[in-house]
């Protein structure tokens, strides 16, 4: 086989990982500004969930929003959230 597929592949995944990194980090930054407007809930969740695994500072960051958004008053400040 020739190496440079090898070479290739390396690029292929480091670019994957690279687009995922930049996917989460303007999710995260959109669910911010949708958390300032008390908006879409569980999108904001689903992104705190998602950030668990990006270890440590995403885990603190989505641990401490999942448990923020948990809370019956912070619940009832979204609209479409039944609490």
């Amino acid at each position: 086989m020739d190496p440079r597929i090898f070479g290739f592949l390396f690029a292929f995944i480091g670019g994957l990982f690279f687009l995922f990194g930049q996917t989460m980090a303007w999710l995260t930054i959109y669910s911010g500004k949708l958390l300032k407007k008390q908006q879409k809930h569980t999108f904001s969740f689903v992104v705190a969930c998602i950030l668990c695994v990006f270890f440590p500072i995403g885990t603190v960051l989505g641990v401490f929003t999942i448990i923020a958004l948990q809370e019956k008053d912070v619940k009832a400040l979204y609209p479409s959230t039944k609490v």
